[in-house]
């Protein structure tokens, strides 16, 4: 597989880039985290605050009712009041129940099914409500006059035995002070809520009487409605009941928490509210808890709705004798990410300048530590086409090209190139001198040898005839010729030697040229010496 060449600079600065946006990455991640956290962890101390605000208020709406209770308690222990004969406890109870405006009634029930109840309207209208043998245990509501006595029938019906009620009942079968479950009031448009205390005789233990103080909770809902819940948050209160889904007792949105008229008036589930937001967050927090029973400690979820996440705590009642009621608090997210929001904002913003500058820093490191190299790069190219002179200005400018700033790397590679550049420039001008020098040793040398070859020749010539000559040039080796008819001559000469000496070479030839028969064919190269 062929190697695949990046170039330098986007070898440097592409990590680079890459490093560079993997640390903005991460911080961008790391303080959206943050803020997420920072913004889970505001919602769950408001919501908390919130919700410990609303407990302390109800504790201190609901502590004088037993309190109310408890003096009536000592005044029939200590046998102050008779509990046989109720009517001398109208005007007390006349009394008390002007003490709060919150108060709608004080009442006590004896053994017997007699009953006293000291009332008062959200108007300021006060009543003595009455049932008794002579009212043939019907209810009898009555106006008063200033001093708390009856003086006219204002209001009548027919009632069940009021020892049936769940205020006589729930304190009886507790043996102490109990809350009631929320009831609805016969005379007015409130939601009521009702202490009920058994009171018993000090020596033989039996019950001389039930004692009931019952507070509005339209107040409750006027506090929901006044307090600040972040910008656009919303509480209510719900009371569970076993099995049941909770139903809303009061909310910062003004809904009446009942709905029908008359007799057929109901309470109604939370998850039912009129108000989008209550049911969203119901149906959240019943998806998580089916059985509100199981909601022991503050409980903050989250959930969508209307477009946006809201945070929801709910947190159960803290007060003795227990309330079974929730208090519910919604906190849109958008009250606590406008500020975070615009920090993350400007942490991206940030984040992107310092890539875009670190962007910017490292192309311009890169050209700063590439350049030098390029050149030489450069000068590389130069010496192999041997341009030694652009070798030269090259590698001199190395030295003025970083703007007075040099990587000493780069500089001792500069200074070595241009070291190694000017051995080479001297090696290779002495071997092209010694290259002409040889050439010119082998031009001689061929040019002798090729005299002496000439020589050689020549000197075969004479010996040999030209076309045995050429043959052996041709193809060295030994030559043999075959002749069908082959005829040797003898011949002796008497005295050729002693002849010879005393013969000159042209009357040699001749004398030779004359002994020899015409027809024999003399050798065309010899020569005589």
């Amino acid at each position: 597989m062929a190697t695949r060449r990046w170039p330098l600079r986007s070898l440097i600065v592409l990590p680079f880039l890459a490093q560079m946006l993997a640390i903005t990455g991460l911080v961008g991640y790391i303080s959206y985290r943050n803020g997420q956290r920072t913004v889970d962890e505001l919602a769950e101390q408001l919501t908390h605050e919130i919700s410990g605000r609303i407990d302390e208020n109800l504790q201190g709406y609901l502590a004088p009712v037993q309190q109310i209770d408890r003096l009536n308690a000592l005044l029939i222990e200590g046998q102050r009041l008779p509990v046989d004969d109720l009517t001398p406890w109208e005007k007390l109870l006349w009394r008390q129940v002007q003490t709060n405006t919150d108060i709608n009634f004080i009442k006590i029930t004896n053994p017997l099914g007699q009953q006293r109840t000291g009332e008062r309207f959200e108007t300021g209208e006060l009543r003595i409500n009455v049932i008794d043998t002579w009212t043939n245990s019907d209810f009898h509501s009555y106006s008063t006059d200033d001093q708390g006595d009856r003086i006219s029938l204002a209001t009548s019906f027919p009632t069940e035995d009021t020892r049936e009620g769940g205020w006589y009942k729930d304190g009886v079968a507790a043996g102490q002070s109990v809350w009631s479950s929320v009831f609805i009031s016969y005379l007015e448009d409130t939601l009521l809520v009702a202490s009920s205390t058994p009171v018993y005789d000090l020596q033989t233990k039996d019950l001389k009487a039930v004692l009931n103080t019952a507070v509005r909770l339209n107040s409750v809902g006027h506090f929901l409605e006044e307090l600040s819940i972040g910008k656009s948050g919303q509480a209510f209160l719900i009371e569970r009941r076993q099995g049941g889904k909770g139903n809303l007792l009061a909310s910062s949105t003004g809904e009446i928490p009942f709905v029908g008229q008359g007799d057929d008036r109901t309470l109604f589930p939370a998850i039912q509210s009129r108000d989008p937001i209550t049911r969203s967050a119901m149906a959240a927090l019943l998806e998580s808890y089916p059985q509100l029973e199981s909601i022991t400690e503050p409980t903050l979820i989250k959930f969508h709705t209307l477009g946006e996440w809201r945070y929801f705590q709910v947190h159960p009642l803290t007060m003795e004798p227990q309330l079974d009621w929730l208090i519910a608090v919604v906190v849109p997210q958008a009250d606590f990410t406008a500020q975070i929001q615009r920090n993350a904002r400007d942490t991206i913003l940030l984040s992107l300048g310092a890539l875009g500058l670190a962007s910017l820093g490292g192309l311009l490191m890169a050209r700063w530590i590439t350049a030098p190299l390029e050149r030489l790069a450069q000068a590389s190219r130069e010496i192999a086409t041997g341009q030694w002179e652009n070798t030269a200005e090259l590698t001199q400018k190395l030295s003025a090209d970083q703007g007075g700033i040099q990587a000493a790397e780069v500089a001792h590679l500069a200074q070595n190139f241009q070291a190694m550049a000017t051995q080479l420039k001297g090696l290779f001008s002495t071997l092209e001198q010694r290259v002409a020098d040889r050439t010119h040793e082998l031009h001689q040398a061929n040019a002798n040898l090729q005299r002496e070859q000439e020589k050689a020749e020549q000197l075969l010539l004479n010996i040999l005839p030209g076309a045995i000559a050429d043959k052996l040039k041709e193809s060295p080796g030994t030559i043999a010729e075959l002749f069908e008819e082959v005829t040797i001559l003898f011949a002796d000469i008497v005295d050729f030697t002693p002849l010879s000496n005393r013969m000159e070479p042209l009357e040699w030839w001749v004398f030779s040229t004359a002994s020899f028969p015409p027809s024999m064919p003399w050798p065309k190269n010899m020569v005589w010496k």
